[in-house]
């Protein structure tokens, strides 16, 4: 662990060292005055821990959204955040509707889906929000909002294809829920889609597309604002505003560009990424290869990571330093291992204790159709590549992939 000294600077300590200076700062500050955020790669494990910790103090400011995402938190609500039509289910379709999405940087392997079912079945492929070339042909419809609009109201050109067509995926790029207006275009899709029976129980042709390994964990988790608490956004103005006086980073590393004020910052993670940087207090987590940890991707698949190695020097599993905390504190967890704490997880849904089992949604009124759309261009998430995260953004060899990639203008 390290803790900033009265200079400024980060110098080692111990861990009881840490566990005492976050009790310190916790035990002076009232709740409403604590938050937490967590990152697209906290493992399931250390979110529900963390979550439980939080709730053992009445925190609830907590959130692990991006900052104005209109993604919903109610888990009714789920088809507003999961890859409904399942990956498998791009090879059953005959119409796709990209928005907001570059699946070609965004989600490689899912690309290469699109690509196989355009080759095969000679699907339709259009887009809403522009974005580079890919591998197949797309029918670009442009990049204003007011597109989502006329579709929706029935006036524009798209709605003939979407007359003929039996089974259509509609692509959200993560870009789109991001936006003010976010809910208002899902709301949209909602509808377009029940018009032309692809949001049934039998197909429900909406599909969110993360590109955080574990958004949808910690959805399903509900690591997401209580009663009155400040969601990602409010957080880091209440940073600023001294609302907020201490944080906890679970593996978040963006939003943070400058050391938002004189609040207590813990970052607990394992790159010393952006976050960190910022940090009073450095715990020293495990990376996805140095853990037994559990993750759950776009379309809801409950999958496992194995330790290939054990963590570095006195760097700690996250849910353990989360557990260990819990019992400096005297609000102790009530799990002793992770068998235990995946029995925890049969709470919250039982879905989760089986590896490779997909937590389906029901269809609801997700989204919001009296927002309204303002003026600004739908534009796909800004991503390189090659340093899309903090393992990736310390890689040398991704350092030089990316600037190749510059250096070639490609």
């Amino acid at each position: 662990p390290y803790k900033r000294n009265s200079k400024g600077k980060l110098e080692p300590c111990s861990w009881e060292e840490a566990f005492q200076i976050m009790t310190k700062v916790m035990n002076s500050l009232n709740p409403n005055e604590m938050a937490s955020i967590v990152g697209g790669q906290a493992c399931l494990e250390s979110i529900v821990a963390l979550k439980d910790v939080m709730d053992s103090l009445n925190v609830v400011n907590i959130d692990s959204r991006p900052i104005l995402s209109k993604l919903p938190i109610n888990k009714k609500e789920r088809s507003g955040w999961l890859f409904n039509p399942k990956i498998s289910g791009i090879e059953e379709i005959d119409n796709l509707l990209i928005i907001g999405s570059q699946p070609r940087y965004e989600a490689a392997l899912l690309d290469a889906r699109i690509r196989k079912a355009w080759l095969e079945n000679n699907i339709q492929i259009a887009r809403i929000g522009g974005g580079d070339q890919s591998s197949y042909p797309i029918n670009e419809l442009g990049n204003d909002a007011d597109i989502i609009d006329k579709i929706f109201k029935g006036k524009h050109n798209y709605n003939k294809i979407l007359d003929n067509s039996y089974k259509t995926l509609f692509l959200i790029g993560e870009s789109v829920l991001n936006r003010k207006d976010g809910a208002g275009i899902l709301g949209r899709i909602r509808e377009i889609a029940k018009k032309y029976n692809n949001y049934t129980d039998d197909w429900n042709g909406i599909g969110v597309l993360h590109t955080e390994a574990n958004r949808v964990g910690a959805l399903e988790a509900g690591f997401v604002p209580g009663k009155n608490g400040f969601d990602t956004k409010g957080i880091i103005e209440g940073m600023k505003t001294k609302q907020i006086k201490l944080v906890w980073l679970l593996g978040y590393d963006e939003e943070i560009t400058e050391k938002q004020s004189e609040s207590f910052v813990i970052y607990q993670g394992h790159h010393g990424d952006k976050g960190a940087e910022f940090a009073d207090l450095i715990l020293p987590g495990s990376a996805y290869t140095e853990k037994n940890a559990t993750y759950i991707n776009t379309e809801g698949r409950v999958q496992r990571t194995y330790a290939a190695v054990p963590p570095p020097g006195n760097a700690k599993e996250d849910w353990k330093i989360i557990r260990a905390f819990s019992e400096y504190i005297g609000k102790t967890l009530p799990y002793n291992n992770i068998e235990q704490l995946r029995n925890r997880f049969e709470r919250i849904n039982k879905t989760f204790i089986a590896e490779n089992s997909v937590i389906k949604s029901e269809v609801c009124d997700i989204g919001d159709t009296k927002i309204r759309l303002n003026k600004s261009e739908i534009k796909p998430l800004e991503i390189n590549y090659f340093m899309t995260c903090p393992i990736s953004r310390s890689s040398e060899t991704m350092a030089k992939c990316s600037i190749a990639k510059n250096k070639l203008g490609i």
